[in-house]
């Protein structure tokens, strides 16, 4: 088996410090970083950008896709940092990529390039000669070298990543983002407190719309108010045994020296508000808010009882919470990575906590295998036999995990937002088959929960050819990518 690399949130600079206490028992995770009773200094907080879904289903269905095909072509046979000179070109192959750079659906397609291709520190620009100027953005790193070489061997992957990162709603929905051997990703050691909702204003906007107790203070705001909407800050995900008792304080000595902080506690991996949820955001929920904290010298203390919201793990029911913090005085500034924090454990063993929890404890659930080649530009005869509802066609591919009790219906949900569409509206060109259950599935290597990313999977068309760089996804939640949280989203018991 091949060794696996993946990604998801990348830490910010910064320091934390974590305690936990309780009884000992046998640990749920191998995981020599959540060693109870130790204090841990950890770098990160935040953060979801490109470890997302959220390409919108409509950049690759036909009628858009087509508009870009002369793009397409030409881009995978030069260096990227040649866009401009492509589009600048006085021939027919240069108007035909200014037509289809005008499209928001072009546009959002070569924001996901852009994105899976180059690290984070480059950026793609492109005039359109208009009086505005277009800049994507790099996340991922899949193939760097793709800036300014045009023989690289990675753009499949490229492929593969923005096939994968496309969904029906699109919604922005952070994921797990795998590859075999020879992708330059590792999982993530801690997975920072989501600072984006799912949901956006506008599907072609780069991120979910902003959680309110993020953004900046405008003034005027209550010194130690806990139900404050502005001026939190994320720290990281951890996970919990369900009905345990989780109990977390930040050390009077701290409170004696330091600026007031206050924590808050939200119930699963997204940041949240006080009170109530917003019925727009119900995956994004507070528990019972603390008193402030650092009240007389004394440290803030903040009590909850940890969710079933968390898959089972050895038969035990887990559940997952995310930290904020953020200043007792609304016009102070504070480091909230920089601040201790002592996490008590009741009701369940130490070892049942991971905080902050990693990549792979968060993100349990084998969703499937995707890849393809966006280079490609189908025949006349191909497009006769396209519907024009199809997400994926021509050589654009996706295969489901074992987990669910129908794979076809759950990837129709998530790139279609339909399970069971008529056969007048198919949403792939090639029927979707199994990753890996048997012998002769469409891939050479299963993914156990949690494990190995696919490898080798084969085209659904009679043709023979192998892809060597799939995609495979893990998902927080069954249903994070689905419309109908029911018919199209039903897992085998595990």
């Amino acid at each position: 088996m091949r060794h696996l690399y993946s990604v998801f949130a990348l830490a910010t600079s910064s320091v934390i410090g974590l305690m936990a206490c309780a009884s000992e028992a046998p640990q749920m995770d191998d995981d020599e970083t959540q060693t109870p009773g130790r204090m841990m200094r950890l770098l990160g907080g935040g953060g979801d950008e490109e470890k997302s879904n959220g390409l919108p289903a409509e950049a690759l269905k036909p009628a858009a896709y087509d508009l870009s095909a002369v793009l397409r072509q030409q881009l995978w046979k030069v260096p990227l940092g040649k866009l401009q000179s492509l589009a600048d070109e006085p021939t027919a192959e240069g108007d035909a990529i200014r037509k289809a750079l005008k499209t928001k659906e072009t546009r959002a397609l070569m924001r996901y390039i852009v994105s899976c291709a180059l690290p984070s520190d480059e950026v793609l620009k492109y005039d359109p000669h208009d009086g505005t100027n277009v800049v994507w953005r790099g996340g991922l790193g899949l193939c760097s070298e793709w800036l300014t070489n045009d023989g690289p061997s990675c753009r499949d992957t490229v492929s593969s990543c923005v096939v994968a990162r496309t969904n029906a709603l699109a919604a922005h929905v952070p994921v797990s983002i795998r590859g075999p051997a020879g992708f330059p990703l590792e999982l993530s050691k801690r997975v920072g407190t989501q600072r984006n909702y799912r949901e956006k204003v506008d599907a072609y906007d780069e991120n979910g719309i902003p959680i309110e107790s993020f953004q900046a203070c405008s003034g005027g705001e209550s010194y130690g108010d806990v139900t404050r909407k502005c001026g939190w800050q994320s720290l990281y995900v951890g996970r919990c045994q369900a009905g345990s008792t989780l109990t977390i304080t930040t050390p009077d000595s701290y409170c004696a020296t330091e600026p007031a902080v206050m924590v808050r506690a939200c119930k699963g991996i997204y940041g949240c508000q006080s009170g109530a949820p917003n019925p727009a955001h119900p995956y994004s929920a507070a528990y019972p808010d603390a008193s402030p904290g650092c009240a007389n010298g004394k440290g803030s203390k903040l009590s909850f009882k940890c969710e079933p919201n968390g898959p089972k793990i050895a038969g035990v029911q887990t559940g997952y919470f995310s930290l904020m913090l953020a200043p007792q005085d609304p016009k102070e500034a504070v480091d909230a990575t920089s601040v201790p924090l002592e996490i008590n454990v009741a009701g369940a063993p130490s070892s049942s906590l991971a905080y902050p929890a990693t990549e792979e404890q968060v993100f349990t659930w084998p969703e499937g295998g995707f890849y393809g080649d966006l280079s490609y530009n189908a025949t006349e005869n191909e497009k006769k036999r396209r519907l024009g509802t199809e997400t994926l066609h021509g050589k654009m591919y996706a295969c489901f995990s074992g987990i669910w009790q129908n794979g076809t219906a759950q990837l129709n949900e998530r790139m279609c937002a339909n399970p069971f569409p008529p056969a007048n509206q198919k949403c792939f060109q090639y029927a979707p088959g199994a990753c890996y259950a048997s012998a002769g599935d469409r891939c050479a290597a299963g993914a156990p929960v949690p494990g190995p990313a696919y490898d080798d999977c084969k085209e659904t068309q009679p043709i023979a050819s192998v892809w060597k760089e799939p995609i495979t996804i893990f998902l927080n939640a069954p249903c994070d990518l689905a419309s109908k949280r029911g018919d199209g989203c039903a897992v085998k018991q595990r």
